[in-house]
């Protein structure tokens, strides 16, 4: 019997791996896009970023490193040498947006691959540990850091079941995947990677997100603003 195809099949979702690896055209207008979208403001964060990006260059990285695919991930970045404990890794390179305005005009001046790259790699997190939540991206290769967290099995529960509280689970609730082998620690009025055990080359480099990311946001604006640029094509 003759298989029947769909007419109009519904068309597959991009395979991770299939994301092209950024270049230094794409990160160099993310930065430019960012300096214009906040040239009018006297955010002293933006002040600092800026003077660090101009002082030690638009890349935090400490250790020689590559990104290319990581095997079911997509995109990762591996050390390319040794890189012994305690070793300080990345120092970050972070931008934030405080307002729906400045992230919208952000996404629009870019093409729309990059777009759909920001909305993946940002991330919400409050602003110096008070009230105010903000939109955050790492403007260099440190975006494409894998999360090396332990899985959560109440992961689903967190994310569909706001009533269920993410600092109630238990240390046992948490299934081992690839550890984590980076530590972020503030040095000198910035956030640092700094390595957790020694990192043989060719190892992948893995961030823990639950220590930057909040998951448990009520920035509405900024879910919309996500599922938005995914559905477009």
């Amino acid at each position: 019997t003759p298989v029947m195809m769909e007419e109009n099949p519904p068309k597959a979702k991009e395979e991770p791996n299939k994301r092209p690896i950024p270049d230094e055209e794409s990160w160099n207008l993310l930065l430019e896009t960012y300096r214009k979208v906040k040239n009018n403001t006297d955010d002293e964060h933006d002040v600092a970023f800026f003077e660090r990006i101009q002082t030690n260059g638009r890349c935090g990285a400490r250790v020689p490193f590559e990104v290319r695919q990581a095997p079911g991930k997509g995109r990762g970045v591996f050390a390319t040498a040794f890189i012994p404990k305690q070793t300080c890794v990345w120092e970050c390179r972070s931008g934030r947006f405080v307002t729906e305005t400045q992230m919208k005009s952000f996404l629009q001046a870019l093409p729309l691959q990059l777009s759909q790259d920001v909305v993946t790699w940002a991330f919400v997190d409050d602003l110096d540990d008070d009230d105010i939540m903000a939109v955050c991206l790492d403007f260099d290769e440190s975006a494409l850091l894998n999360d090396g967290a332990s899985i959560s099995r109440n992961w689903f529960v967190r994310i569909f079941c706001p009533c269920k509280n993410k600092n109630n689970l238990r240390k046992e609730d948490y299934i081992p995947d690839a550890p984590a082998n980076l530590n972020e620690h503030m040095e000198n009025g910035r956030w640092c990677f700094y390595s957790s055990r020694d990192i043989e080359s060719g190892e992948e480099l893995l961030c823990d997100y639950t220590n930057s990311h909040d998951y448990e946001h009520e920035l509405k604006w900024w879910d919309k603003l996500e599922q938005e640029y995914w559905s477009r094509e």
